[in-house]
């Protein structure tokens, strides 16, 4: 898709808008405005990026979807730092999560779902990587799989 750009909107564009929107704590006239896009050509970039997603996906592909995951991520993460957490707290969300406490719990803690996304992220290179923060983590989410 290189060269794609439907009113002015590239890929990378594309998922940092995206990512502002799904911060939602601005309406989406705001998000524009900060964009310097016009309502219309979002309504036209938004609907050809879908479409193009749409059709690699049903070819079986999936470079573009890949290349916007990739951008949104990376535009997601520069927008807020990570709501401060440690090992065991996020243990313990993770928990709540897998016993089906939904965004109620997280908005208990000030974590909004563009928060989790970012956490989530996070938290599995951390872990990833072994080592202290990730012996803490199993420790403390194991105490809690037990105590349920």
């Amino acid at each position: 898709m290189h060269g794609f750009a439907p009113a002015g909107v590239d890929l990378q564009r594309y998922a940092a808008v995206r990512a502002c929107i799904a911060e939602g704590d601005r309406p989406l006239a705001d998000v524009l405005r900060d964009a310097e896009l016009a309502a219309r050509d979002w309504e036209l970039a938004d609907m050809l990026w879908q479409r193009a997603l749409l059709e690699e996906a049903m070819e079986g592909g999936s470079t573009v979807a890949d290349a916007f995951a990739s951008a949104f991520a990376a535009a997601q993460d520069a927008l807020k730092p990570l709501p401060p957490t440690d090992p065991e707290t996020w243990a313990e969300i993770v928990s709540e999560q897998a016993r089906g406490a939904g965004m109620p719990a997280l908005w208990a803690r000030g974590i909004s779902a563009a928060d989790y996304a970012r956490m989530q992220r996070h938290w599995t290179a951390v872990l990833a990587r072994g080592g202290e923060s990730t012996e803490q983590y199993f420790a403390r989410f194991y105490a809690l799989s037990r105590a349920t």
